[in-house]
């Protein structure tokens, strides 16, 4: 059954009133194995999809720690976009960037950067004819 899963933020937050957001996962749509879950009184569907984590989904909110990911989907399964607005991951929690200590951020940052390298080209602008194609 193809399900849809929400945007999943790692870090959010501001520091001194700049935003400061870094995407976990991104919005994803794949096929996946779906089960129901009934443990004591919390009822929700295990979905196992190639390429991401094990995940419960649950109607409502809940504390338990027996999942690592878990989506809070109150008109359930998310099947459509539609059905993702509201959506919201109750777990992995998010990080607030300031109860991480400079050095950890520091660190965060040099990864990302490093992440850039040799990934933006200087395309030139061509034309074709009276055409131009844009460059960057």
């Amino acid at each position: 059954m193809p399900i849809h899963l929400p945007l999943r933020y790692a870090l959010y937050g501001n520091i001194e009133g700049n935003p400061v957001h870094q995407i976990d996962a991104l919005p994803v749509v794949t096929e996946a194995q779906i089960s129901a879950y009934h443990h004591r009184m919390l009822r929700g569907h295990i979905v196992n999809a190639p390429g991401c984590a094990q995940t419960l989904i649950v109607a409502r909110k809940t504390s338990s720690r027996a999942f690592s990911h878990i989506l809070l989907a109150p008109d359930g399964i998310p099947t459509t976009r539609e059905q993702l607005t509201r959506s919201r991951w109750l777990r992995p929690m998010l990080t607030h960037p300031a109860v991480l200590g400079i050095d950890m951020l520091e660190q965060r940052c040099n990864t990302i950067r490093s992440s850039w390298a040799n990934q933006f080209h200087f395309v030139e602008e061509q034309l074709d004819g009276d055409t131009p194609t844009l460059g960057l």
